[in-house]
């Protein structure tokens, strides 16, 4: 007989565990709202608001954008265009977004609760769903190549793998393909991911349901794969796709270390080398919680082993190298569950246990596939491996409920006497909730790129960050830019925003004119490389291409510093504003404004 959600693993008479898993579920989301409206960055996640801002301004993807990952920002232009034509301009658009990114979240745990909740039942999945909700990659809430490619790959996973046993199998096919396309479209280094994934949930529907046609089967998942087809074309047709797509992999090649090879190898132990002590102190932590369950058969000392595991974590955060940043340490946790959890899937193990051991071995399988696939393909390296690895660390952490021997040796003492299946149940969400209480510290220790909690005293009242809170310098830098962008609107048409201030984008309607919103000078340490300064100079050699406004950053004011970010003398792009004979209209303490002094006919 088929299972359907309704009848998750001993929901029945479970009243007390189904409230405390809402209370913890609503507490850990709580937390992340509330974070939502802390910090601001004017590089990463301004940059993934700043490229669907700008092509519903008229910049031309694959054309006038360059970079790999506007094909994220192009599935946000909709969700962009809407707030723009609500607020009437950009303000308050970061905000805007990161509680887009809350819903799509909490859409997301809404499957881990529905369909991981078969394995576990759906008042333990709701536990592991928040220790999802509360790891926000890199502590930055917003959609972005990172974040879509995990949230698809996540709720793709789940719907392809456990579509069998849905009500409606071949809605959840669909539904799944299209979400593993998105996450493949998003970050297209997981394509090949995608595609293994939705073959092997077809091979898993066919074989639960053997008398269903293969055709009958097959359907939703081809018009869930056309549906993306048919858009790409039309984008790819109406935008030349080929004639720029060479452009478009020589200037990634050329930015962070990116795409395997020697040069990554060498990047990769090196990241490994510097953070190794910290790295091998979560390793030993979650081995010793595995040998626990594994070995320890009395219910108090394993519960105490499952309690401790969330301090143990945060004391071996301390080693972490850059310890203004300790929000990265959990996605180290993340990827160190993911693959412990693969080894959990074998024949015989406690994934056959639950009874859907071929569902949970495609999604750790596929999981631990998409984490190599980021870990090589991103110029994060490490730190990103925990986007693929997250779908595998859900199933590890459910797992763990099932982790008692088959035959549990015999009492032998008073205090083994409570020994049972539900102890192990009990230590798992242990585990689950002390590692929840280590990712909201963390949440909230620190801001990316921006200052501690504490020291964001200031509300932003107007502009693209409204509603958000900073710093009284980095909120004055901000009225600043504003109010003196605003003065030199006239009819002006483009704006260049140069170096590595994809922000400035957000602050008004000008259309962006450059091969690339975020620009990176040659600086090693920003993932810049000198060659790449001709690629971002190229279309300014063209007359028609040369923005009304340039804006030369020289600082940009970051956390407990500014980083300077003046380009040299003889910099490719800052020669060719000079040869056109640029006029200077403002001059600052962070960057100089120089407006065009003719107009092409």
């Amino acid at each position: 007989m088929r299972q359907h959600a309704g009848d998750s693993v001993g929901d029945s008479g479970e009243r007390p565990l189904r409230l405390a898993g809402a209370a913890i579920f609503g507490i850990a989301a709580l937390a992340v709202y509330a974070r939502l409206y802390f910090g601001i960055d004017f590089t990463d996640e301004s940059y993934y608001v700043a490229l669907p801002y700008a092509f519903s301004l008229g910049h031309r993807p694959l054309q006038d954008e360059l970079a790999i990952h506007q094909f994220a920002g192009l599935m946000l232009v909709p969700a962009v265009k809407a707030c723009v034509a609500w607020a009437g301009s950009s303000d308050g658009i970061v905000l805007y977004m990161r509680h887009l990114y809350f819903g799509v979240a909490l859409l997301c745990a809404y499957l881990v609760t529905t369909r991981f909740g078969r394995v576990v039942g759906r008042p333990r999945a709701t536990v592991f769903a928040a220790v999802l909700l509360a790891w926000i990659p890199f502590c930055i809430p917003a959609l972005s190549y990172n974040t879509i490619a995990e949230f698809g790959l996540l709720a793709g996973l789940l719907l392809v793998a456990f579509g069998a046993s849905s009500r409606r199998p071949r809605i959840d096919l669909f539904c799944g393909t299209f979400a593993l396309a998105t996450a493949a479209i998003a970050y297209p280094p997981l394509a090949l991911v995608a595609i293994a994934s939705c073959a092997a949930g077809v091979w898993l529907f066919r074989r639960s349901n053997p008398g269903a046609g293969l055709v009958w089967i097959v359907t939703p998942v081809l018009c869930a794969a056309a549906v993306w087809l048919v858009a790409i074309v039309i984008v790819a047709l109406r935008y030349d796709a080929v004639t720029n797509l060479p452009r478009m992999i020589e200037l990634n090649a050329l930015v962070g270390t990116q795409g395997g090879g020697v040069e990554k190898t060498a990047a990769l132990l090196f990241e490994f080398k510097r953070e190794a002590v910290f790295l091998l102190a979560l390793a030993a932590i979650l081995a010793a919680a595995a040998l626990a369950f594994a070995r320890i058969r009395n219910p108090r000392t394993l519960a105490l082993v499952s309690v401790l595991a969330g301090p143990g974590v945060m004391a071996a955060s301390w080693l972490y190298v850059p310890h203004t940043e300790p929000f990265t340490t959990t996605t180290f946790l993340i990827s160190g569950l993911g693959i412990a959890a693969v080894a959990a899937i074998r024949p015989g193990g406690p994934a056959h246990r639950t009874g859907h051991g071929s569902p949970l071995a495609i999604i750790g399988l596929a999981s631990l596939f998409a984490g190599a696939t980021i870990l090589w393909s991103s110029a994060n390296g490490l730190r990103n491996g925990a986007l693929g690895l997250a779908p595998a660390a859900l199933v590890g952490l459910g797992l763990l409920t099932r982790a008692y021997p088959r035959k549990p040796r015999e009492a032998t003492d008073r205090l083994a006497e409570g020994y049972s299946a539900q102890s192990f149940e009990a230590a798992a969400l242990a585990f689950a909730a002390s590692i929840l209480v280590f990712e909201v510290l963390q949440l909230h220790a620190g801001v990316y790129r921006d200052n501690p909690i504490g020291e964001l005293s200031v509300r932003i009242e107007r502009g693209p960050y409204a509603g958000l809170h900073t710093t009284p310098a980095r909120s004055r830098f901000i009225g600043e830019l504003d109010l003196v962008l605003a003065g030199m609107r006239a009819d002006n048409e483009t704006v260049l925003f140069f170096d590595y201030f994809p922000a400035g984008y957000l602050f008004s309607d000008l259309r962006p004119s450059t091969a690339a919103l975020w620009m990176f000078p040659s600086n090693p340490s920003m993932q810049g490389n000198r060659a790449v300064r001709p690629i971002y100079a190229a279309p300014l050699a063209d007359a028609g291409r040369l923005p009304d406004l340039a804006i030369v950053m020289k600082a940009i004011p970051e956390r407990l510093r500014a980083r300077n970010v003046t380009p040299p003398v003889s910099d490719p792009v800052l020669t060719r504003l000079r040869e056109a004979e640029y006029e200077i209209a403002y001059q600052g303490d962070f960057y100089t404004i120089l407006r065009k002094s003719f107009r092409v006919r």
